[in-house]
């Protein structure tokens, strides 16, 4: 409640199995962008997988403008 939100109402941006399972373990939506040096990782658990950081998904899924 560190800045005055529900964990539910937190979106996550990670790239690691660990931060995905902390942002899980918090309550919070995960988006996950997998980098290179976590090609094979597991990620079952995440809200979302996107390619990249600027996937016209993530922008959508955010509920921001592509810009």
């Amino acid at each position: 409640h560190r800045f005055g939100l529900e964990p539910s109402e937190i979106a996550v941006l990670e790239d690691s199995p660990g931060g995905l399972a902390a942002a899980q373990a918090a309550g919070a939506r995960c988006f996950v962008v997998p980098s290179l040096y976590t090609p094979n990782a597991d990620w079952s658990a995440a809200h979302v997988v996107v390619p990249r950081l600027d996937a016209d998904l993530l922008f959508e899924l955010l509920g921001v403008a592509n810009r």
